[in-house]
């Protein structure tokens, strides 16, 4: 796409547009990534941003839900409006009494990154290690 579809004025944009944007940034992905993982077209995505269709398609908006790692529905409850979806980072905490592996919280870790989410491993004198890829 190009840097004028990517970096449009606020004034242009969608509430659906801003939502999609900051999930797709939450994710690392750019846009194209996102249209390949939706397995939709360009002119598609497009669409939907806009605001250019009357409705979304349920296979559109779980290709992007499924992409941007959101529960499914969430597309399609901000199309229609809503806009007290709760996109703030979560913490996950974990206990070191939890005895994980070290593979295991690196898997941990990953997860929480992936949907960006920051993990704090609390160990048994309460000092905190925080991890979090930017």
């Amino acid at each position: 796409m190009s840097e004028s579809e990517r970096e449009r004025p606020d004034e242009y944009r969608t509430p659906i547009d801003e939502f999609i944007d900051k999930a797709r940034r939450a994710q690392g992905l750019s846009w194209n990534e996102l249209v390949e993982k939706a397995r939709m077209t360009k002119s598609g995505l497009m669409s939907v941003r806009n605001g250019d269709t009357r409705s979304i398609r349920p296979k559109t908006s779980t290709g992007l839900d499924d992409a941007l790692g959101l529960p499914r529905g969430t597309i399609e409850k901000v199309f229609k409006g809503d806009t007290a979806i709760d996109m703030s980072p979560k913490i996950l905490t974990v206990h070191s009494s939890a005895r994980i592996s070290p593979e295991m919280a690196m898997q941990l870790l990953e997860l929480a990154n992936k949907h960006g989410h920051a993990l704090i491993i609390k160990d048994n004198a309460n000092t905190e290690e925080e991890g979090r890829n930017e």
